[in-house]
Order: structure tokens, then sequence, then C-alpha cells
């Protein structure tokens, strides 16, 4: 029995995989497991980002799945790196791998805000697709000997025949050095799916807008949680259809979606601590009124807002043009607005960073 491990131990079919030259900047593990399972390497890829997307899953199982694959010479990262790996145990080896992987996306969840609970549920959950899918189909067992070209020649010939109803009486002997190298016929493309298309669009607005309307999420968390099911939706139906496909140009819109929450999530990550006389505030993809007559801005000699992908009003505790002089606005992409009123603010400083938000500093009652 092996004692080497790749990744049929999670689905049967990618047993022996190989990984190609990379043209990228990856391993070229993507496009192996593409080809393997017999669809579009975006698919993958996305796959592979959106558990990126849950604590870092992604790039651990990337990682680990490059370990465990051979490469284009041959052999595995892992045997280069850790010899006596392939020595132990398949129980000790799979052991290693859940252990690091958990280790890893603790880590990453301990110290940003993405969330792990909805990779894991997502990788359980083509794991089950797919041996539910493969259900019935063994792999070859090894016969103890290799044939030769001849005679693999021969009992192809011979199960032909056989087929179509004939006695096998005299095979004659082939020159392999003169006969003619007939290519296997290429399989069928398969075809796009609109209809898949729009079933992963459903799947991400349906879960996004029920996390924003009924479970009063935020406008982050609901495109996130949009992002999954969309995801979620086009890993199943790429693994179940054999003969459609997802559109690209919805692969494109759902990769735009995960780099947007990806973003999204490193704008809302905790920064240093701020300095006690400055008051920070952070407003990402959100649509509210800040009224800092609200806040208590004893000892506060500054304020800093910084709004991201957001659409806020800003109330200040008395007349803005007094403010004018003092407030600072750095915008990206944004459409500041500032009305005009004369007296004198208890602000000293206000200072607003926008990026790609709607931003208005208004008087406040």
């Amino acid at each position: 029995m092996s004692t080497e491990l790749d990744l049929a131990w999670l689905d049967p079919s990618c047993r022996d995989l190989t990984r190609r030259e990379a043209d990228g900047l990856g391993s070229g593990l993507s496009r192996a497991m593409a080809q393997r399972l017999g669809v579009d390497v975006i698919i993958v890829r996305v796959a592979f980002v959106v558990l990126a997307l849950s604590a870092g899953l992604g790039l651990a199982l990337y990682g680990w799945g490059t370990l465990l694959t051979r490469g284009p010479q041959g052999s595995r990262p892992i045997d280069a790196l850790l010899p006596s790996f392939r020595t132990w145990s398949l129980g000790s080896q799979k052991a290693a791998v859940i252990i690091t992987t958990l280790i890893f996306t603790f880590v990453v969840a301990a110290s940003t805000p993405l969330p792990w609970g909805a990779g894991f549920l997502l990788l359980g959950v083509v794991i089950v697709v797919r041996r539910w899918a493969l259900r019935g189909v063994r792999s070859p067992e090894p016969t103890g000997q290799e044939l030769s070209v001849d005679a693999q020649l021969v009992a192809w010939r011979s199960r032909l025949e056989a087929a179509a109803g004939t006695t096998v009486h005299t095979v004659p002997e082939l020159d392999l050095d003169t006969a003619p190298v007939v290519p296997a016929p290429a399989p069928p493309r398969a075809r796009r799916s609109w209809l898949a298309g729009l079933a992963v669009l459903a799947a991400g607005g349906g879960v996004g807008a029920i996390a924003h309307f009924v479970a009063g999420f935020s406008d982050a968390v609901s495109l996130a949680a949009g992002v999954v099911a969309a995801g979620a939706t086009a890993v199943v139906l790429a693994l179940v259809m054999r003969t459609r496909r997802v559109p690209r140009l919805v692969l494109a819109a759902l990769a735009v979606a995960v780099l947007s929450c990806g973003w999204l999530a490193s704008q809302s990550g905790a920064g240093p601590a701020p300095d006690p006389g400055v008051l920070e505030i952070s407003a990402t993809a959100t649509d509210e009124t800040i009224d800092l007559g609200e806040a208590d801005l004893t000892g506060v000699d500054e304020v800093v807002i910084r709004a991201v992908a957001a659409d806020i009003t800003v109330a200040v505790p008395g007349p803005v043009g007094e403010l004018s002089s003092d407030l600072t606005l750095s915008s990206l992409a944004a459409d500041p607005d500032v009305e005009t009123d004369t007296g004198v603010t208890v602000l000293d400083r206000l200072v607003i960073d926008a990026t790609a938000s709607d931003v208005k500093v208004v008087r406040g009652e």
C-alpha cells in the first residue's frame, strides 16, 4: 500500500495529478486541477480566492496542494523540503495537513476580520458533492506487472473485436516505427449555459438580500455572504455539469466581487492604537449619519473620519463655515460636499479621508 499522500485524499479523480510549468504567479495547481476535473480554470481559481477570504483557508489548501502534487520534473516539493514526510503513515500525513491548516486559519481569523466558518462549510459541500458524483467509479487497481506496448495493442484490439462480435484468430504484428500515429480525439468543448449563470447570480443576490434586509447585516457582510453563495453555486454547478459551463462573463463578475470583498475586509481591519487626543471613526460599505454632537469630545483635539465605499453624512456640532479652515478632505474617487455657514465650532480639526464614497458635511441640530 502506498504511503504517498496526494489530492486523491479529497477527490479520487485527482490521483497522480501533475502540475505543468506555471505561466503566471501561481504554481500551476489550478490549471492541473481544472484539466483533471474537466472544468474551466477560472472556476478553480475563483474557488481558491473565495476560500482565501475565509480566514486564509484557500491559501492553506493551495499551499498544501502544491506541496503534495508532482511538478514538471516529476517530484513533489514536500519531498525536497521534508524528505522524511513520505515515510510517515497516511494517518500522520493527513493529521499534519489538517492541524497546520487549522492553526493557519485560526491565526488569520484572530488577526483579521475575515470569517472562517463559511469556507469550511463550502469545502465540505464540495467534497460531498464530488464523492457523490464519483460514486461507483473505481480507480484501476495495479496488476503487479507492466505490459509491453505490443501486448497492450493486442489486448486493446481483442477487446474491440470481441465487443463487435468477431473472433480474433490472428493479430498481425505492428511495426511501431512505421505505424502512423493517430492522435486521440479531443473531448467535446463544453457549451456556455446562461441558465447556470443566472443561477449563480440569483444565489448570490438572494443570499445577499436576505442577509441585508432580513437579517440586518451591514453592506460589507451582506456582500461577502452573497459572494460566498455565488461562488459555492458556481463550483457545485461546474462539478455536476459535464457538457455545460458557467459563462466567463459571470465568472469575471464573481471574481470582481471577490476582490471587492477582500479589499473591503482589509480596509475595515483594526489599525494601530489612536492618539488619546484623536477620535477616529471608520465607515466601510455603509449608509449612515455620523453626528459628532452626540460624541464625547472631551480632550479631543482632532476628529478623523475614514470612509470606504460608503455614503455618509457628517453632522458637526456647530456652524461649518468656521470649520472649513480646519477641515481636511482627502478623497479618492469620492464626492465630498461641505455646507457653508457662520459662527464658532467646538472642533479644533476635522479630517475626512474618503475613498469611493459620497460624503456630506452639515451643521448638526
